[in-house]
């Protein structure tokens, strides 16, 4: 059952409450026999300690006024006896709420028993002592012996009571130390439960959030073919399908938009190819004279259709290395001769900005296989603009060298490449612009030099070329300070594999 993102929410909220729940509840029940413990021994135990000693006191006093009593014949110490006599029948009769055990009961009944005789004998020796019928001896053994016996089981009353209490303080430690245990791993146990519903959750609805903003960015470079597959949450995956037909449209309207420009072109191409070369023969005047004025007018028309026919290939080009179709014919090239003979055919241009063009060639670079028209192609385009963009009296630097690509970095596979480098002292290049600029149709806005127009294509066409060579190439710019273009080609002995889907032939 696939649960949307609410429920994911409400049950693990409900596990969490259940989960306190459950440890707040066995907290109060640990915490309900501990008070009953300690209610019973502070009710109970302790009063019941008390009484027996006061029962002690009681006797003790009793029998002290009793002798005096017999001593001096005073009422008054009688009247004391009597009145503690009272108060330890008090005390006795308090024990019958106090005493919670049979044992217990049983001693509170053996000392009854025997305060009754003792009472019996007192009164009955009283009276025999005023008739002078028993000797002093005999009462006092007599009388020793039964308050012997009476201390004796108080205090082992007393004994059961302290034990009482002691086995109850052991049992609430007991209690506790399980109570605080249990709610110590119920705790741990919960922390982990919930840090692991909260990880399941959140990584539930953050992998495919992550999905869909891999699949964005690829939509924001145009790549429309990959797809999201996304089972759960029902939200996101709903979101997911609804992503998916919105790319399926933006490749069919980006393959029905290349799809006109690739035909617009190609029809374009016959009848400006005619037109030129119909200029052309006006210019040689082949049909008859023509005036100056007229020439100059056809010369015009000759760079326009030259710009125009220039303009379709560039689109024709693109539209192929699009599709896959582009034919790269391999061959083994000296890299510093070629950009050399770049250089020279940038001349012109630079000559007229009074532009220094500085080279740096690493020793030791070994011929690799490239498409000798197709690197060159790239390497005048980045000349070009550097020329465009530089302005008088400025520097463009070129330089090339051996670089080792470690695993995974830059995304290419390790080994060693070659790098080329070209750095001007132009306008540069503003930090909005630097994730898009070889993007298709893409220009940098005409405000910072609006005598510079181009079509948006050459850079596009760049970054074909070098990722058909299995390559990379990646900008830096300062506005105000220049830029610099690199591009990486791998040095292989062996570079006759497939180039991302395009067609590569080796030439012997």
């Amino acid at each position: 059952m696939k649960l949307n993102i609410f429920w994911r929410m409400v049950i693990g909220f409900l596990v969490a409450v259940l989960l306190v729940v459950i440890i707040s509840s066995h907290s109060i029940y640990k915490l309900t026999q501990l008070n009953r413990i300690t209610n019973s021994i502070l009710t109970i135990d302790q009063p019941s300690i008390e009484t027996e000693k006061k029962m002690i006191d009681s006797l003790l006093s009793q029998v002290r006024n009793e002798q005096k009593y017999l001593i001096t014949k005073d009422k008054a110490f009688y009247e004391l006896f009597q009145s503690h006599k009272a108060e330890f029948i008090s005390y006795l009769s308090q024990l019958n709420i106090l005493l919670d055990s049979s044992e217990k009961n049983i001693l509170k009944n053996k000392v009854k028993d025997l305060y009754l005789l003792y009472i019996q004998f007192i009164e009955k020796d009283i009276n025999s002592l005023n008739n002078d019928s028993l000797s002093e001896n005999q009462y006092e053994m007599e009388k020793n012996k039964i308050i012997d016996r009476i201390t004796r089981i108080i205090n082992e009353l007393i004994m059961l009571s302290q034990s009482t209490i002691n086995n109850k303080v052991k049992y609430s430690r007991e209690i506790g130390g399980r109570a605080a245990l249990m709610a110590e791993s119920m705790a741990i146990i919960s922390l982990i439960l919930g840090i692991l519903l909260s990880f399941y959750i959140t990584r539930s609805i953050n992998n495919p959030l992550k999905k869909l903003e891999a699949q964005t960015k690829n939509i924001a470079d145009g790549k429309f073919d990959s797809k999201i597959e996304i089972s759960s949450p029902v939200e996101l995956s709903t979101l997911a399908n609804s992503f998916n037909q919105m790319c399926d449209e933006l490749r069919k309207l980006d393959e029905i938009k290349s799809g006109f420009i690739s035909h617009i072109s190609h029809e374009l191409r016959t009848p400006l190819t005619s037109i030129n070369e119909a200029n052309n023969l006006l210019i040689d005047e082949i049909p008859g004279e023509i005036t100056e004025k007229q020439k100059r007018l056809l010369e015009i028309i000759r760079q326009d259709t030259n710009k125009l026919i220039k303009l379709i290939n560039e689109l024709l080009d693109l539209s192929k290395m699009e599709a896959g179709m582009m034919d790269y014919n391999l061959v083994k090239v000296d890299i510093p001769k070629l950009i050399d003979q770049c250089i020279s055919d940038i001349k012109l241009l630079t000559k007229k900005k009074k532009i220094q063009i500085n080279s740096s060639m690493e020793k030791g670079i070994p011929p690799i296989e490239i498409d000798i028209d197709k690197i060159q192609q790239v390497i005048n385009n980045l000349l070009s603009n550097a020329a465009k963009f530089t302005p008088e009296r400025g520097i463009i630097n070129i330089n090339a060298k051996l670089v080792k690509i470690n695993k995974y970095e830059n995304k290419l596979k390790e080994g060693l490449f070659l790098q080329v480098g070209i750095s001007d002292t132009g306008i540069g290049i503003p930090q909005e612009y630097l994730n898009k600029i070889f993007d298709k149709f893409q220009q940098i806005n005409p405000t910072l030099n609006s005598s510079i127009k181009g079509t948006g294509l050459g850079l596009s066409i760049t970054k074909h070329i070098i990722e058909a060579h299995k390559g990379k190439i990646w900008v830096k710019s300062q506005l105000g300070k220049g830029s610099t273009f690199t591009f990486i080609l791998p040095v292989n002995e062996k570079n006759k594999t497939d180039c991302i889907g395009n067609k590569m032939e080796k030439k012997l």
